[in-house]
């Protein structure tokens, strides 16, 4: 749910338009709560995981805390001995001072979460991956819901990398290799892959396969069927 919150082109205006289907569940078991979905059960689980982000420092906040603490160390005028005949030097904490004063830690605390959506949306049209460079052009704006926008929306959708790598690691185990420290298996994972890529050619991996495999993997997997 806040994945596709995040989401630009869908928001809250997804579940508006679709409702949601939890996971396969029979729609029937969750229709009293269609009512409610929104207040209900989507923004729950939206500030369940907001929540975590929400009192993370921010670089703003933590530049104007130092400041005032520094600023508070120090006079705001600086004495000059009389008849030194040289000019008093400036004083750069009374800019420092006022500049504090106008932005105030509570300034950035803003409802990052709801200007976010009240936002528009973006085109239904435009360019999926762009999601990438609306959340890096707002995240000084939003720097922790820009921040949670990151991590979440990096989340790999399918799992079908990871039963790649799980295919690939058992061809590269065998009877005779089962011995194999986890370090050599990702190594030898690695050539694979780099090999069949063309990254690399036989002689820059032979010394590392005569030490740790049997000298037979490059000729197992150098065609690519």
């Amino acid at each position: 749910m806040a994945a596709t919150f995040l989401y630009p082109r869908l928001k809250m205006q997804y579940f508006i338009n679709n409702g949601w289907d939890c996971g396969g569940e029979s729609r029937d078991a969750f229709q009293p709560l269609d009512e409610n979905l929104i207040t209900g059960r989507v923004m729950p689980a939206i500030h369940f995981v907001w929540k975590n982000y929400k009192e993370i420092p921010t670089v703003q906040t933590m530049n104007i805390k130092a400041m005032e603490k520094s600023n508070s160390s120090k006079n705001v005028t600086s004495s000059v001995s009389t008849g030194s005949g040289k000019r008093p030097a400036f004083d750069h904490s009374y800019i420092a001072n006022v500049l504090s004063k106008n932005s105030s830690v509570e300034r950035f605390e803003i409802d990052e979460m709801g200007e976010y959506e009240v936002e528009r949306t973006e085109p239904a049209d435009c360019d999926p991956r762009a999601v990438y460079t609306y959340w890096a052009n707002r995240s000084c704006r939003w720097p922790r819901l820009g921040h949670m926008a990151k991590e979440i929306l990096s989340i790999p959708a399918t799992r079908a990398s990871r039963e790649r790598a799980f295919s690939v690691g058992k061809d590269v185990f065998g009877i005779d290799r089962m011995s194999l420290k986890a370090e050599t298996v990702e190594a030898l994972v690695c050539l694979r892959s780099w090999y069949r890529l063309g990254i690399i050619v036989e002689m820059d991996v032979q010394p590392f396969l005569d030490e740790n495999a049997d000298g037979q993997f490059m000729e197992e997997y150098s065609d690519p069927e």
